[in-house]
């Protein structure tokens, strides 16, 4: 059948899941591949850095950009396993957050691709904040 079999999901590993603090917030996030640049997933409407990877075609297509990036991706606040504060973050908190992020994983340039239906403010805005970050 079309299926997993058991030993396609018994090899399918979840990375690391790693935390750093925005002020007073937890995120989530996680490191694949070690390409020569860094790509950062710019969190859509839903994230959840390790429920993702139980889909098989998401699954997929983050092994794909990890096997010629180092892939970033994380959970923005309110979503996955990054804290809730009760409210949906500013655009501000946003960008704090994917710098947050970035500086834990000591990305020093990372293009920044949105994850549909992603901000479509917040990578502008984190190019225009933090040298270095090119937006895609």
């Amino acid at each position: 059948g079309s299926g997993a079999t058991v030993e396609s999901l018994a090899r399918r590993v979840v990375p690391e899941i790693r935390y750093d603090r925005s002020g007073d917030v937890s995120l989530a996030y996680q490191v694949i591949g070690d390409g020569p640049g860094d790509l950062i997933l710019a969190p859509g409407f839903v994230s959840h850095a390790e429920v993702l990877w139980e889909n098989r075609d998401v699954a997929r297509a983050f092994e794909r950009l990890a096997s010629f990036s180092r892939l970033i991706i994380f959970d923005k606040r309110e979503q996955g396993l990054s804290d809730r504060v009760g409210r949906p973050p500013t655009i501000e908190e946003m960008v704090d957050d994917m710098t947050t992020v970035l500086d834990a994983a000591g990305s020093r340039r990372a293009d920044v691709r949105r994850h549909p239906p992603g901000s479509v403010h917040a990578p502008d805005r984190l190019v225009r904040l933090r040298e270095g970050v090119a937006r895609a």
